[in-house]
């Protein structure tokens, strides 16, 4: 604490207080300075008034900053708090993710790096965003994420809007509804809905589920849809296939059931699988496949 004792001032004089460490915010208010002005002190004028308070800080400590030009966020250790260039650096990860909207709101970063064992739920459009990590769980939210990207995420659920494609590479999906998904090297373990129509493109992903069982690709009716599983592994269902619907499954297959479709779906199939079942009406090539034991 400063006192002003025995001074004579008027509205003209200047006085220089240091501050020191212990007047500087700390956790989520790290970066802030706290300046209190108390006339109850004996030593003090009872008539103090203060017209203007100019503080100056400067920071002797370092931080690397929003690293890769990302906004790092660490929802089981990181810190509260939205001051830019304090709160979301690499060294001192922001903790929740509406305060990491906010933050991408001031800076204009929309690149997110997501610590390991975090939870995200978007909570508000996420269109063009890039979220980068590895084994963190992500639920979308029921949010539009036009011309997203995400890296790394595991357990995905619930429900992503788009008018355009969204991009996912090396995430494990649970049961999910995606419009205009683009995966490349994904583990799919429950049902995906394949929500509009377009295209849907599966890169080098595989069932994760042991076994005879396999992950479902839905989709939702009437909405026609071309898909490409290339260089897929393991067993493969459908439902819900229809008229204007195609399809190609090329890999390593397990057993692929189509789900009994009604209507001449266009199927064709490349590589080697072991059983091809539900087959219904679908006009499925099997020129070039090699089924096992053959």
């Amino acid at each position: 604490m400063k006192k002003i004792v025995g001074v004579e001032i008027d509205d003209n004089d200047i006085l220089n207080i240091p501050l020191t460490i212990k007047y500087t915010g700390t956790g989520s208010e790290l970066g802030k300075v706290y300046v209190r002005y108390d006339n109850n002190d004996p030593d003090t004028p009872t008539n103090l008034e203060v017209f203007e308070c100019i503080v100056a800080a400067v920071s002797i400590g370092q931080t690397v900053g929003y690293s890769n030009g990302q906004i790092w966020v660490d929802t089981v250790s990181g810190t509260s708090g939205t001051e830019d260039f304090v709160n979301g650096v690499a060294d001192n990860p922001v903790l929740t993710w509406a305060d990491t909207l906010t933050l991408s709101t001031s800076t204009g970063l929309t690149d997110f790096h997501i610590l390991n064992g975090s939870s995200i739920t978007l909570s508000a459009s996420s269109d063009n965003f890039s979220l980068f990590g590895d084994n963190w769980t992500l639920s979308l939210g029921n949010r539009s994420c036009d011309g997203a990207y995400f890296q790394g995420a595991h357990g995905i659920t619930g429900t992503a809007t788009s008018a355009e494609e969204i991009h996912f590479e090396g995430c494990e999906f649970g049961n999910a509804t995606v419009a205009l998904l683009h995966a490349d090297f994904c583990s799919f373990t429950g049902t995906i809905t394949q929500s509009t129509a377009g295209d849907y493109n599966y890169h080098n992903c595989y069932s994760g589920v042991a076994g005879v069982g396999s992950p479902t690709f839905a989709k939702t009716s009437g909405q026609a849809i071309t898909a490409e599983f290339r260089n897929w592994s393991g067993g493969i269902s459908f439902t819900g296939l229809e008229v204007g619907d195609t399809m190609t499954v090329s890999g390593e297959l397990g057993t692929i059931d189509l789900g009994s479709p009604g209507g001449a779906v266009v199927v064709e199939l490349r590589g080697t699988y072991k059983e091809l079942t539900n087959v219904g009406s679908a006009a499925v090539n099997l020129e070039g496949a090699i089924l096992g034991g053959d």
